[in-house]
């Protein structure tokens, strides 16, 4: 028994599923123009592929954060497939969609499959769709209608129904060169930022690498000759180590065999090169006996509340001990947080918790905790440690894990060799880096500018896809007719436009008439 043929689809079939119902539409449109599902007029690319030796690769660490392309990968020792795409296509980033990742791509080639790959049905419609991914509402979209805590994910069945705000053919062309026109000068003015930005970090890094060196102490070190080095406060250290396992009742650990330092460079006299995990504990986990009830408050840091340009904690939030208290980094007051994944780490998200409810707090599994205060360690000596431009490219380089989603590991962290100052000069040394750091601050004030580039960058956005720009003209044919003959081009159906349809219904007129 053969089995029976699909039905086509009729145009009125196909446009019901196309528009985007009025209660659902996010804002009023110009009359001419209309709401619709994004699926309706791009094709998403479902083909997975093994790449050649000769493409270009993108996966998500080539897409700059809030638009753009920041570099290009090879094919070359690629071992699974990967979505191809062509010149014209828009590329969306799906994993972690705060991040709003997107780019329209200029050269053929594949991309992760953790990138959504979108083709044009209606010609230059793929530089429109990149500056519409470009508007807080999909990304406010693309975030409430993504699954997974740590690693957010949106489907590409939730992407192809994004409602799309289509204008008429040429009112499209007109709307992407007044943005392009308006944004290309706000990203001359971000240039120029951060070039000074630059210069800044230049300067940072300088401080923090003469810090480390001692240079900054010198003369501290010439008015306080009697200090005690620290060869007397690595000992005292150990010996805190050992006791803190003995009152857990523990056995001691055994000592990593580990080679001997090879110092960088000379330290001066009473300084000592040691590892980092000689004089601190990373990751030391939750107290066994951690009395709190479910329903107490206590603090709370996600990564996004770690200021990647201050190194500090912008705001402290609050949540149910019973909500964190099991798939959460615990840490303790003046422990210093380290975002061990990329790009987090590279952006240098690194704090020391302050100011934490009871003392204590929660964060995102993404953090590597150093724990130095109660063995006369100076935490803020060992924030500017790991948050300084050579520790972070050293760290950069032994990163492991899948492309996107790069670790630290703690052993890193742990055999790191670390310039360690006697006691009384520790504070010394934090103070200076930090006023001289503070001077940097305050006389940087052209960051401050950049928060209202990107204020005015997103007012210009929601401005172009309101037909508020100045680039309406209501008398052009109605978007409507526009998306139907799409329709009917990539179904095979025929269409009448209405000006065909009046001039066949005008001759019928005459000839009747005749």
């Amino acid at each position: 028994m053969s089995r029976k043929r699909k039905q086509k689809k009729t145009l009125e079939e196909l446009l019901a599923e196309a528009l985007v119902p009025e209660a659902e539409q996010p804002y009023e449109l110009p009359e001419n123009w209309v709401w619709v599902r994004l699926g309706s007029v791009f094709e998403r690319i479902n083909e997975n592929v093994m790449p050649s030796l000769n493409q270009k690769y993108i996966g998500l660490e080539h897409l700059s954060k809030n638009g753009g392309l920041e570099g290009i990968g090879k094919a070359e020792g690629l071992k699974s497939s990967k979505t191809p795409f062509k010149n014209g296509d828009v590329l969306y980033g799906k994993l972690r969609p705060y991040l709003n990742k997107h780019v329209a791509i200029q050269f053929d080639g594949v991309a992760s499959t953790d990138i959504l790959v979108f083709r044009q049905k209606i010609d230059e419609l793929g530089i429109f769709l990149d500056k519409y991914f470009g508007l807080p509402y999909v990304m406010e979209y693309a975030m409430s209608n993504s699954k997974g805590i740590n690693l957010p994910r949106v489907s590409p069945k939730v992407m192809e129904s994004l409602p799309f705000p289509l204008p008429p053919l040429s009112e499209q062309k007109r709307i992407v060169d007044r943005v392009e026109s308006l944004l290309g000068k706000i990203d001359e003015a971000k240039e120029l930022i951060q070039e000074a930005r630059d210069s800044f970090e230049q300067r940072r890094a300088a401080i923090l690498d003469q810090a480390f060196r001692g240079e900054l102490t010198r003369t501290w070190r010439e008015q306080h000759p009697d200090v005690e080095p620290a060869d007397r406060l690595l000992e005292r250290i150990r010996e805190e180590k050992a006791s803190l396992e003995t009152r857990k009742g523990g056995r001691r650990k055994k000592a990593t065999n580990l080679p001997p330092i090879d110092p960088p460079y000379e330290l001066p006299q009473g300084w000592k090169w040691v590892r980092l995990g000689e004089v601190t504990v990373i990751n030391p986990g939750k107290p066994r006996n951690l009395e709190y009830t479910d329903d107490n408050i206590c603090s709370f840091v996600p990564m996004a509340v770690v200021d990647d340009f201050t190194g500090s904690i912008s705001v402290l939030e609050e949540r149910p001990f019973g909500e964190v208290k099991k798939g959460y980094t615990y840490f303790e007051e003046n422990d210093v947080l380290f975002a061990k994944i990329t790009p987090c780490m590279e952006n240098g998200k690194v704090a020391v918790a302050k100011g934490l409810t009871n003392k204590f707090g929660f964060g995102t599994t993404e953090f590597h905790i150093i724990r130095c205060s109660h063995l006369n360690i100076h935490p803020k000596l060992v924030y500017h440690l790991v948050r300084s431009d050579f520790f972070r490219k050293q760290a950069k380089a032994v990163m492991t894990g899948a492309v996107g989603q790069q670790r630290v590991p703690k052993h890193f962290l742990e055999s790191y060799p670390f310039p360690l100052p006697p006691f009384d000069e520790q504070e010394e040394v934090v103070k200076v880096v930090d006023d001289l750091l503070m001077h940097e601050y305050e006389t940087y004030t052209t960051l401050e500018i950049e928060g209202h580039l990107n204020s005015l960058t997103q007012s210009i956005l929601t401005q172009a896809f309101r037909g508020e720009l100045g680039t309406h003209d209501p008398t052009e044919e109605s978007a409507l007719e526009l998306l139907k003959r799409t329709l009917a081009e990539q179904n095979g159906l025929a269409y009448e436009s209405p000006a065909t349809e009046e001039l066949r219904v005008a001759e019928q007129g005459e000839l009747y008439l005749t």
